[in-house]
């Protein structure tokens, strides 16, 4: 079974466990980013009524041909309550017939 994770993180530390995931997977990783990189003030402000509203963000070009994996694993961080606004971009794309899991991340 093949295992794609898509992950986005502003610190860090979403990355790291992607990344350590990934190789006990053995799975394939993508890292989703944003155009405009943002300041603390903007990811924890803005960003943060951003995931509250469930808005999407503005991210750098991406493709993937999920029809060659079985399994997607999406990981996150959570901001004010709310997956940042690059989970609302990949959520939209996911195909049905795929086995799909969450890592969400908190620093609080």
């Amino acid at each position: 079974m093949k295992t794609l994770i898509i992950y986005y993180s502003y610190t860090g530390k979403t990355r790291a466990i992607a990344e350590e995931l990934a190789k006990k997977e053995s799975a394939d990783i993508v890292e989703v980013k944003e155009k405009k990189t943002r300041s603390k003030f903007n990811a924890y402000v803005f960003g943060c009524f951003a995931a509250m509203r469930q808005k999407k963000a503005d991210l750098e070009p991406f493709n993937i041909d999920f029809s060659v994996y079985k399994k997607i694993i999406i990981a996150m961080p959570i901001w004010a309550g709310s997956p940042a606004p690059p989970f609302n971009n990949i959520i939209e794309l996911l195909p049905n017939d795929k086995t799909i899991e969450l890592i969400m991340t908190s620093g609080s």
